[in-house]
């Protein structure tokens, strides 16, 4: 059996877009207190959509500021590699 491979170029949104996206889809869920930590995750993403719905997804249900922080510093020290 012989298995394609392709390559998927993948576009990264500009410096406001990935707060927008975070707001329009998770935006309930940011109040003053927690936005500071949300914004410093989204950075984290580097632009990327499909990582900023799917951190957004796992978050979306927390609301103690404990837990963000907790995200906060586990996206400081697990970044992604940035390949351009």
């Amino acid at each position: 059996m012989t298995v394609k491979q392709y390559k998927l170029k993948m576009e990264v949104l500009s410096t406001a877009e990935p707060w927008e996206l975070f707001r329009c889809k998770f935006g309930n869920i940011v109040d003053s207190e927690i936005e500071p930590y949300a914004q410093v995750i989204i950075k984290q993403c580097h632009g990327l959509p499909l990582i900023i719905s799917a951190v957004g997804s796992a978050l979306k249900m927390e609301s103690k500021i404990m837990e963000w922080k907790l995200a906060v510093s586990h996206s400081t020290q697990d970044t992604l590699p940035v390949h351009t």
